[in-house]
């Protein structure tokens, strides 16, 4: 089986491609692949950039009623170093992640290996993803989380698209879990 291409066209007019890791992680690159075919990706602003850390493109389901769901942690099967040049799936409890909430690593994070799984592999655009590291930011304060930095572009920075490359292969969709309680951001 080929894995799937992922790309990524920006408002920049950048793309960034990623290979996506199905035999690593088939269910979170299967939420993946659904949440995309369904637009949910399309015309998205990127909500959180940490410089040094991550690029976090939604901490709100993607403002989705149909993102509004968790998946079983693949993280704990892998043995993928989280670091720069990946596409993971982000979350909130051990056991759980969330359905789309993707990002993209900015460095070596030993401290996210085994809590969040990568989904791909950056094959073109880390310099886009560098380049978005240094936009200009505003804080962002949820009152729940007053310890987590969340910093949002000042000017949009927007997926325009993302397109699939599937090889005409089939792929499941996710086995869903049900998000309860929601996480205090998401739609």
């Amino acid at each position: 089986m080929k894995n799937p291409i992922a790309t990524f066209t920006m408002s920049s007019g950048a793309k960034i491609v990623c290979e996506l890791l199905y035999s690593d992680a088939p269910n979170t690159v299967s939420s993946f692949l659904s949440l995309a075919a369904l637009g949910c990706y399309d015309n998205y602003n990127i909500q959180r950039i940490v410089p040094g850390s991550w690029i976090d493109v939604s901490y709100s389901a993607l403002g989705r009623k149909e993102a509004c769901y968790f998946l079983k942690n693949e993280a704990h099967d892998q043995n993928i170093p989280i670091k720069k040049g990946l596409l993971c799936m982000g979350g909130y409890h051990e056991d759980d992640i969330a359905g789309g909430e993707i990002f993209f690593p900015l460095r070596d994070c030993p401290d996210l290996t085994g809590r969040y799984p990568a989904l791909g592999r950056v094959l073109s655009g880390m310099e886009e993803l560098e380049r978005l590291e240094k936009v200009e930011t505003y804080p962002v304060v949820i009152p729940s989380m007053p310890s987590v930095k969340i910093n949002t572009p000042v000017k949009a920075e927007t997926i325009l698209t993302v397109t699939i490359d599937t090889f005409g292969q089939n792929f499941p969709e996710p086995i869903k879990k049900k998000a309860e309680p929601l996480p205090e951001k998401w739609a």
